[in-house]
C-alpha cells in the first residue's frame, strides 16, 4: 500500500482508514477532525495528493475538517521547540527536516529512500550468511516479526574504523572526540564490536550477535553499503 513512503494504492488506504476509525478507535470519523501526516518530497503533485485525500475525507468517510502536516514539524512541537532540524527515519524513507519557526524550510529538506526495512533486510543478510547460507527467502523476511524485535531491541548505530561521511579517522575513538562529554560514556559502552551479546529466539534456540548489531545500522549514513 505504501511503498517508500508514497501511496501505491487508494482503496487499501481507504480500508485502514476505515479500520483505524471503526475497529481501533470505535468512533465515527464524521465526528472528528483529522489531522493528516505526509512526508516531505513526496513526488506527487500537491493537487493531485489534496484531490485525493479531500475526496477520501469528506466524501467518503464524512470528516467535517482535516489538516495536512509534515511529521518532522509535529515532532518538534512536541519536544517544545518551533525551530530545528529533525530528522525523521520512517520504515522505507528518511529526512532531515529544516524547521524554523513551525514552517519547514524546502529547499534544506534532504530525502533518502533507506529505512528501517533496509536495516532489517541488512540484519537478515548477516545473520543468514552466519546461520542459514543455503536459505534462499525473498524480501518478505522484512515482515518476521522476530528480525524486527532483535532490530529494535539489540541494534544501534556507531561509527566504522574509517568513516568518510564524518571526516574522522581512527573509528570510535575519533568520533567520541568529536561528541559533547556528557555522551562520551554511552558511546563508549557501546563500542565494543566484538562483544557477543546472545538472544534467545521463540523457539527457545539462542543466536549471538557480534559487529552486525552496528553494522546494519550503519547503512543508514551510508546507503552505498546496502546489497541490491
Amino acid at each position: 500500500m505504501v511503498v517508500r513512503g508514497l501511496v501505491s494504492s487508494e482503496d487499501c488506504l481507504q480500508k485502514l482508514w476505515e479500520h483505524v476509525f471503526v475497529n481501533a478507535l470505535q468512533v465515527p470519523p464524521s465526528e472528528h477532525p483529522v489531522l493528516f501526516m505526509e512526508p516531505p518530497h513526496n513526488a506527487w503533485s500537491h493537487q493531485r495528493r489534496m484531490e485525493m485525500l479531500a475526496r477520501l475525507a469528506f466524501e467518503e468517510m464524512s470528516v467535517p475538517a482535516l489538516y495536512l502536516a509534515t511529521p518532522a514539524v509535529l515532532s518538534l512541537y512536541e519536544s517544545g521547540r518551533m525551530t530545528g532540524v529533525v530528522l525523521d527515519s520512517g520504515h522505507g524513507v528518511t529526512h532531515t527536516v529544516p524547521v524554523y519557526e513551525g514552517y519547514p524550510i524546502d529547499h534544506g529538506i534532504l530525502r533518502s529512500e533507506v529505512g528501517g526495512v533496509d536495516v532489517t533486510l541488512a540484519l537478515a543478510g548477516a545473520l543468514r550468511d552466519r546461520y542459514a547460507p543455503n536459505d534462499s527467502r525473498g524480501d518478505f523476511i522484512e515482515l518476521d516479526p522476530t528480525l524486527v524485535a532483535i532490530k529494535e531491541k539489540m541494534c544501534s548505530f556507531l561509527p566504522p574504523e574509517d568513516d568518510e561521511i564524518f571526516g574522522t579517522r581512527g573509528g570510535v575513538e575519533g568520533y567520541i572526540s568529536m561528541l559533547p562529554s556528557e555522551l562520551t560514556q554511552i558511546v563508549h559502552a557501546l563500542a565494543q564490536h566484538n562483544e557477543v551479546k546472545p538472544y534467545r529466539l521463540p523457539d527457545g534456540n539462542e543466536i549471538q550477535l557480534r559487529s552486525e548489531r552496528f553494522e546494519c545500522c550503519n547503512i543508514l549514513i551510508n546507503p552505498t553499503k546496502i546489497e541490491r
